[in-house]
Parts: structure tokens; sequence; C-alpha cells
């Protein structure tokens, strides 16, 4: 019932374990929405390119197929066509572009599943994390469990990940 923060080293596949736990929650629960938030299109769109190519290699007893073929959608579609071409919808991906933290409510109004934000030093993401959470609190505690992930980024905007990497147990999020 807490997030995970994951910072620093390159090539340790923090991008490829973002789509991993998105597709993870997309595959196996049925109705819910994915939340994969990020400060630019550039950041998202390496996400994005990680999903497009590990979900068709999914065994196909699980695999659910991308119904929606354009990702500046806001919310992507998994399920499956119909013989007639009629889409079953079984799950939700919705990208979230923070603009860099000044689209502050950019994921509220989501019922997350899985949350994950990418690339958070750089740009302040805290306010947007905020606007999210109650989406995700449940009586029992948190439904969704945050996946944040960071490699560096702007010392101005570094704060907010400073803060939340060195006092994990203030934000509910796993201590190291």
């Amino acid at each position: 019932k807490k997030g995970l923060f994951v910072a620093g080293s390159r090539r340790l596949g923090k991008t490829e374990a973002e789509a991993s736990w998105t597709m993870y929650h997309t595959t196996l629960f049925k109705g819910t929405q994915n939340v994969i938030v990020g400060g630019d299109e550039g950041d998202l769109g390496l996400i994005k390119t990680k999903i497009d190519f590990g979900n068709p290699l999914v065994w196909e007893g699980l695999q659910k197929p991308k119904l929606d073929n354009d990702w500046r959608k806001p919310m992507i579609k998994f399920g499956w066509k119909t013989k007639d071409g009629d889409n079953i919808t079984w799950s939700h991906v919705v990208l979230r572009n923070v603009a860099k933290g000044l689209n502050t409510e950019g994921p509220a109004g989501v019922t997350s599943k899985s949350y994950v934000g990418d690339e958070v030093a750089k740009y302040a993401f805290a306010q947007s994390f905020e606007s999210a959470k109650p989406s995700f609190i449940t009586k029992r505690g948190w439904g969704a469990y945050p996946f944040l992930c960071c490699t560096g980024g702007n010392a101005e905007m570094f704060a907010d990940a400073e803060r939340f990497f060195y006092h994990p147990e203030a934000n509910n999020f796993v201590t190291y």
C-alpha cells in the first residue's frame, strides 16, 4: 500500500519498468484506467514506444491489443475487435502531459489502477501528483501504487523529487 520511487542510474531499465508496470495492470485488471504522467511529449514518447514494442510479445492468451492507434489521444483503449469490427474495451492507458509541471491538474479526475510519474526530477511534479492522489485513495489505503522515476534533472525543478526521495515515509513511499 505504498508507492515506489526509483532514481538515478542510466541504463537501469526505468522506462521499460514503467511500461511494464502500466501494461501489467492494463492486461490483468478489467475496466481500469492506468495513468502515465510526464513533463513533456519526448519523455512520454519513450514509454509509448516501449508499450508498442512489448505488448505484441505478450502471450496471446493474456494479450490485450491496442484498439486505438493514435497515441495523441489522451486515453488509449486496449481489448479486442469482434468479427463484426466492433471494439470490446478491456482497459485504458491514460496519458497526461503536465507541461513541465505547469498543468498541475493534468492527472486529476482519473480513477487510477496504476500511476506512473516519469522523469519527475525534470519538473515540479508534486502538485500534479497531489491532484491525482484522491483517485487512488481508498478506505483501506492506496488502491493504486504510484511508481515515480527519474534519472536526473534541472537543479531548479529537482526540489519535489528530492523531497520524495529523501523522505519517502512522509509521502507514503517505500523506504530504502
